[in-house]
């Protein structure tokens, strides 16, 4: 999805305004990814407590 939104604008590196364009993409990209894993690793943790709390229900019984 993100390589898709920044391959579809055009950037012209040889002006000023387009460096600062690709700058501030590349940040916002870098931002996104990073949000991205974040949620990705906070599922992940979720589904180990979920996992362990069974465990630990089982053992209980």
């Amino acid at each position: 999805m993100r390589q898709q939104r920044l391959s579809s604008i055009a950037i012209d590196n040889k002006t000023k305004q387009g460096r600062a364009t690709a700058k501030k993409l590349k940040r916002l990209d870098k931002r996104e990814y990073t949000r991205e894993f974040k949620n990705d690793l906070a599922v992940k943790i979720s589904n180990y407590n979920h996992q362990i709390m069974q465990c630990q229900h089982f053992i209980v019984l």
